[in-house]
């Protein structure tokens, strides 16, 4: 039986079916599962408080092989081990498959963490934003890997290669995300340029496309759901602004239309998210830093602390 309060009869009805579904369909899977040593109360905790958590093991049943058991029991930065595997597939499809199943595995170690006491809040609010960073830099990855291949490498005016950037506010920006949150990005890149491939882009237009396949690798609804709802309309001029910003642009809107920080909702909490690129100059001010706070403060110039 669960260890939990006694419950009310409806739920623990369907306590009890989705358990022995779940253990019914491991055994047609073949997988190995042992329910003593208090797994049975952990497993069925985890069922009782997440739809999500049901769906996903009944995806991916080797978790709760005693390998997997093991997995979703124990600690670490999920940001850090996705980051420090492979990369995505190169096929669209096969990526949106990928990423979308990482983040299920990982999203399901969290919650079985967080239900079964073995994190506390503040470590699931810390880990869960570290991992929606890892996989909003894999998409990006793939995102600007599909870009160079058909439109070449963006560059400066001085021929120097650049990357686009990507600003997370609100929740993310603050790392308190939870699950049930939108993720608030806006997309920017450090100066005007172009692309040098056989057909050349200049830079507004190609990171407009970039953000375009970006935010559609995240956000698309496949058979294996999504990996975030990804909300735009904090860049200037909301959702009537160009897709992403070059920081000139950025700064000179922020310094004529955000005296206040009214144009800029949630911007105390924003960080630089890009991590794979430790010598972009991101910012007039943050210097050669790849993850910056930025700050407005009344009639005072835009800077990064």
């Amino acid at each position: 039986s669960p260890a939990t309060a006694p419950l009310a009869p409806p739920l623990r009805a369907l306590l009890a079916q989705r358990y022995a579904d779940l253990v019914a369909h491991l055994r047609v899977s073949g997988v190995p599962y042992y329910d003593d040593a208090g797994v049975a109360e952990r497993v069925q905790r985890l069922l009782l408080v997440s739809d999500f958590a049901y769906g996903v093991l009944r995806a991916q049943p080797h978790l709760l092989a005693p390998a997997g058991l093991y997995w979703l029991g124990s600690g670490g930065d999920p940001g850090a081990r996705l980051l420090a595997g492979p990369g995505l597939p190169e096929e669209r499809g096969a990526a949106l498959a990928q990423l979308r199943q990482q983040r299920a595995r990982e999203a399901l170690r969290l919650i079985f963490r967080d239900v079964n006491a073995l994190d506390s809040l503040e470590d699931t609010l810390a880990d869960t934003s570290s991992l929606y960073a890892a996989l909003l830099e894999l998409a990006l990855r793939h995102a600007e890997r599909s870009l160079r291949a058909r439109h070449g490498v963006l560059r400066d005016a001085r021929g120097q290669a650049q990357r686009m950037v990507v600003l997370a506010l609100g929740k993310l920006g603050g790392s308190e995300l939870n699950f049930s949150s939108d993720v608030d990005l806006i997309l920017a890149y450090p100066e005007e340029g172009s692309s040098d491939g056989a057909r050349a882009l200049e830079a507004s237009e190609y990171c407009a496309r970039l953000t375009r396949e970006f935010v559609g690798l995240l956000s698309e609804v496949t058979a294996d759901g999504q990996v975030a709802r990804v909300d735009l309309r904090l860049r200037p001029y909301g959702s009537a602004g160009r897709l992403a910003w070059s920081f000139a642009a950025m700064e000179a809107y922020y310094q004529s239309e955000a005296a206040t920080g009214s144009a800029m909702p949630g911007s105390r909490r924003a960080r630089w998210l890009v991590i794979s690129s430790p010598d972009v100059n991101c910012w007039r001010n943050c210097g050669r830093s790849s993850i910056a706070a930025i700050w407005i403060t009344p009639r005072s110039p835009v800077c990064a602390r």
